[in-house]
């Protein structure tokens, strides 16, 4: 199995960064970190399975090879998109 690596773009790290500092600003450690593990999983899956997702925006953006997938982090009901 090829495993290739996830680059999220720096609107998806921002959008990170602020669901951790929301959390960790409610006094919720234990939320920011499993919030943190299952972003983990799912950036492995993805890593795992590229080529899962749409190419719908690929076409709207020019931008060949684009895929979109949208996964639920299940414990914390964020979507990853």
């Amino acid at each position: 199995m090829r495993v290739k690596p996830v680059v999220p773009w720096s609107e998806a790290n921002l959008d990170v960064d602020e669901v951790i500092d929301h959390y960790l600003s409610e006094s919720a450690e234990h939320a920011a970190l499993g919030f943190i593990d299952a972003l983990e999983k799912v950036y492995t899956h993805i890593a795992r399975h590229p080529a899962k997702g749409s190419q719908r925006y690929a076409h709207a953006l020019n931008i060949p090879g684009l895929l979109k997938a949208v996964t639920l982090c299940r414990k914390s009901g964020h979507l990853l998109a």
